[in-house]
């Protein structure tokens, strides 16, 4: 064999390998191309909330009408769906319980009453299963109302006579 015909050989060889070298490129690509899945969690925790929002209760009491004076304030609650909570109201600044709520303008007393119903027949207080008002989220607001009654012939001095109570939730 002359060199032409080696040289001749060497390329075709070197061709032919290149060829394979190729389709074995392709081959390898195509068998390892794919395609490959994963998956993982999402997670959302939904806490039990509550929040609640109250206007003033106010109102004039004349102390020479023979009936009592009354009136209502509404509050909201919102708590999530499903959650079991109560609400209490705290006897105020003045009274020495939930049954004997006083106002007062810095010496004297005015007392009152609160109540969860507009009959006046049931109190409302702290005591779990005596004078609070139990309930259960709904993920909207729920509307309430405290019905307020001061006692007709309380004999007191004109001037602007004031509580704080405080509403709270439980849940």
């Amino acid at each position: 064999m002359n060199e032409w015909q080696k040289f001749y050989k060497h390329i075709e060889h070197c061709w032919i390998r290149g060829i394979f070298a190729l389709i074995f490129l392709i081959l390898a690509f195509e068998s390892h191309a794919g395609t490959f899945s994963g998956s993982f969690a999402v997670l959302a925790s939904v806490n039990n909330n509550c929040a609640i929002a109250a206007g003033d209760f106010i109102g004039t009491y004349d102390p020479f009408n023979p009936t009592a004076f009354t009136g209502s304030q509404n509050f909201v609650v919102q708590c999530t769906l499903g959650t079991v909570y109560n609400v209490r109201l705290n006897p105020g600044l003045h009274g020495p319980d939930v049954n004997h709520r006083a106002l007062s303008d810095g010496t004297h007393l005015l007392t009152y009453t609160a109540y969860r119903d507009s009959g006046h027949t049931l109190h409302w207080g702290q005591t779990d299963g005596v004078d609070t008002l139990d309930s259960t989220g709904t993920g909207v607001t729920q509307t309430f109302a405290v019905y307020g009654l001061i006692p007709a012939g309380q004999v007191v001095p004109p001037g602007t006579y004031t509580d704080t109570l405080t509403l709270t939730v439980n849940f």
